[in-house]
């Protein structure tokens, strides 16, 4: 297992996580339910902390795709770069790189809002690159459909340990600025 493939693997966990959990959380808001020894505000920021970390990961990734693809001359990431497909890589790139760098300013950082923003316009180009790859497919098979959903357990159980590792950081964080 290369380490580009592990690097995919944890930032397309963080991204579907992220993709699950943020509904989850505009329901708790609307319908006000309260969450019991849960802080929300915690939540939320360690929800945007972890989306920046996948963002993170997705450059890194995005930067061993390029270098594989102009010096080591592999022809199938040169072929995403150049290739009829570009316009996959180019939503990717907006949705996983751009749109997340937001997030570095501490106000959008705390606010259920980025989020919720960034995982409609993920939502809208997600699918906009379904429709448009499956007008591409001559011989559409369902086998396609169910390999999405192929790797649900591993990666829900790497974003809900980046979540739970990251919450219980900042809380503690927070306790410690408490007691000083």
């Amino acid at each position: 297992m290369s380490i580009h493939s592990v690097i995919d693997s944890i930032a397309g966990s963080i991204f579907s996580g992220t993709m699950v959990l943020v509904p989850c959380l505009v329901i708790i808001h609307f319908l006000k339910i309260s969450t019991y020894r849960i802080n929300r505000l915690v939540l939320i920021q360690s929800l945007n902390t972890v989306l920046l970390l996948g963002s993170v990961l997705y450059i890194i990734m995005w930067l061993l795709r390029i270098y594989s693809a102009i010096f080591l001359g592999a022809e199938y990431e040169q072929y995403v770069f150049a290739g009829s497909f570009w316009f996959f890589a180019a939503t990717a790139v907006i949705n996983r790189i751009l749109l997340p760098q937001i997030l570095w300013v501490k106000r959008f950082r705390k606010s259920l809002k980025c989020p919720v923003i960034i995982v409609g316009i993920w939502v809208i180009l997600r699918m906009i690159n379904l429709i448009m790859l499956l007008l591409s497919l001559r011989d559409f098979s369902m086998g396609i459909v169910f390999n999405i959903w192929g790797n649900f357990l591993t990666d829900s159980l790497i974003y809900i340990t980046i979540l739970v590792i990251t919450y219980f950081i900042l809380n503690n964080k927070k306790r410690q600025l408490k007691l000083a």
